[in-house]
């Protein structure tokens, strides 16, 4: 305030400060969570709205407010069904709310339950996908918003009041009746052994005083252990009877689905952490349909989840049952392939350049070249990675020949392997010849596995990649534009090697038009580097 400036202080003045100051000593509208006490999520939506609103009770059991959200749909989102956009109000809570989320469990209250319409899709993609992987690591539990609990009771007390002078009397009339001994109970194991001749059905009882006693009986009909139980009962009850036990626990496995059957289906979760976080983090995986639990394979396919038991009845049946082997150790090997063994693994390692060559066949191409090429036939080394491809009408033993013979031998000197696989213009007598003509060990590799040749299979694809990037529109001209692509391959910093094969073979770096255009330091350099040999060789001489 001004000194120059009148200070008028009225009634209305002193009320509306009265207001400030009654507001400040109240409560706060909003507070903090309390640590250790489940959250509560209300959600609703509008036809182009929704809102959320988080809450907390106290100590006093009364609801406190945490956290207000709401915004409208824009876009695709006014199109939704009433169900996606209770999801779509749910997920935009648990994004903005995560860090009270992911400390607290939370109770969704809404009318509609937006994790039932999620988790029981048969197939979940896109959106529905997305959306269940973000629920996936919250512990939400969902309560009907119409449902008041505790209110059947409060009903019942006030339609039976307890008088005012009612007076408690602490003498139960006989109550030395209820008064009893309460025993341990006694453990009961048994198996579910099958054989050939006879069921051995074995029963071992374990007393309070881990003392054992076992018993077994014989039957004369094979029985697996899910039909055996009922008799494992039977026989037990006989023997107690007999020692005059009172209370018996059956020690039986528990059904590995049943965690995720009660998580999908009622939202209940094991009493171990380490077991709800487990089930919270697979449950994404399962689904329920026709109350049949199911599992989602990777393909989208739905595989039915099993027990135990019947996981034992469908080995049995898969191996000695209908579906098991008919054939020998050979034919079921061998038969579904080319009636052959397979051929032995023979590992590559070249140890200098142009020891190993791996060929391969490409074709037939289409279209044609205007020379009516349509196969080329490559060959990669294996330890330089320097490649040679030539274009041809049709390859036969006698061109795989020639190519060997003029562009490997004649240039670069007898190969000791060349890797191939088992097509006909490779595996032939002429072949055979020439291989044994030079020493040359030819290799092949196994039959419908073109990964094992892989260093030409990758030549290939990057052969036919360069080719489709300079070819014409017509795509006629590959045949002629093969020295391009082997050069441009040849240049290239190839990842196995982190060098070029050029520089590779002949241990310089290439020098490229450019730098004839536009000079360069690797000239100079190379120009420098010839005059000191020179001058070096001149003074030794």
């Amino acid at each position: 305030m001004k000194k120059d400036t009148p200070f008028e202080w009225d009634e209305s003045c002193r009320r509306a400060f009265q207001n400030i100051k009654d507001y400040l000593m109240k409560p706060p509208v909003l507070m903090a969570p309390t640590s250790g006490k489940p959250l509560l999520l209300y959600i609703a939506t509008q036809e182009k709205s929704l809102g959320a609103l988080l809450a907390q009770n106290d100590d006093q059991g009364k609801e406190r407010l945490l956290y207000y959200l709401s915004r409208t749909m824009v876009g695709a989102e006014l199109n939704y069904s009433p169900i996606e956009k209770t999801c779509l109000a749910l997920i935009f809570a648990i994004q903005k709310l995560r860090h009270y989320l992911l400390a607290h469990s939370t109770n969704l209250i809404s009318q509609a339950d937006p994790l039932k319409f999620i988790m029981s899709r048969p197939m979940l993609s896109g959106r529905l996908a997305k959306w269940a992987l973000l629920l996936s690591e919250f512990e939400i539990n969902f309560i009907p918003q119409k449902a008041i609990k505790g209110q059947g009771l409060a009903n019942f007390l006030a339609d039976h009041p307890i008088p005012a002078k009612w007076e408690v009397s602490e003498n139960l009339p006989d109550e030395e009746v209820f008064y009893i001994e309460v025993l341990p109970p006694w453990r009961m194991y048994f198996d579910g052994a099958a054989r050939k001749n006879g069921a051995g059905t074995g029963v071992l009882f374990m007393s309070p005083n881990d003392d054992l006693m076992p018993n077994c009986r014989k039957s004369g009909t094979v029985r697996r252990k899910a039909r055996a139980h009922p008799n494992m009962r039977k026989m037990g009850g006989a023997d107690l009877r007999e020692i005059n036990l009172v209370s018996v626990y059956v020690i039986e496995e528990e059904d590995w689905r049943q965690q995720f059957l009660d998580y999908l289906e009622h939202k209940k979760l094991p009493q171990e952490l380490k077991a709800r976080a487990y089930v919270r983090r697979v449950a994404p995986k399962f689904c329920l349909f026709n109350n049949t639990l199911y599992h989602r394979s990777y393909d989208g396919i739905l595989l039915r989840c099993v027990s135990k038991e019947e996981g034992q009845v469908l080995l049995s049946e898969a191996h000695g049952g209908i579906c098991g082997a008919r054939h020998c150790t050979a034919c079921q090997l061998h038969a579904n392939d080319i009636h052959q063994p397979p051929s032995p693994l023979h590992p590559t390692v070249a140890s200098w350049p142009f020891e190993a060559w791996g060929m391969d066949i490409i074709g037939p191409i289409t279209p044609k070249s205007s020379s009516s090429h349509q196969y080329i036939l490559a060959a990669t080394d294996y330890f330089s990675k320097w490649a040679e491809a030539s274009a041809y009408k049709e390859i036969k033993a006698a061109t795989v020949v020639d190519f060997i013979r003029t562009q490997i031998v004649y240039r670069y000197g007898v190969p000791r392997y060349i890797m191939t696989d088992n097509g006909t213009p490779f595996r032939n007598k002429t072949m055979d010849n020439f291989c044994e003509k030079f020493s040359i060990r030819q290799r092949t590799s196994t039959a419908y596995n073109p990964a094992a040749n892989g260093l030409a299979e990758a030549f290939n694809k990057t052969l036919c990649k360069i080719l489709k990037k300079t070819v014409a529109g017509n795509k006629k001209d590959w045949h002629e534009r093969l020295g391009e692509a082997l050069w441009a391959y040849r240049i290239a910093s190839r990842t196995p090697t982190e060098s070029t094969p050029y520089s590779l073979v002949y241990g310089v770096k290439v020098v490229l038009q450019l730098e004839i255009q536009i000079p360069s330091l690797q000239l100079p350099f190379e120009k420098d580097s010839r005059k000191r040999k020179i001058s070096d060789s001149a003074c030794k001489s």
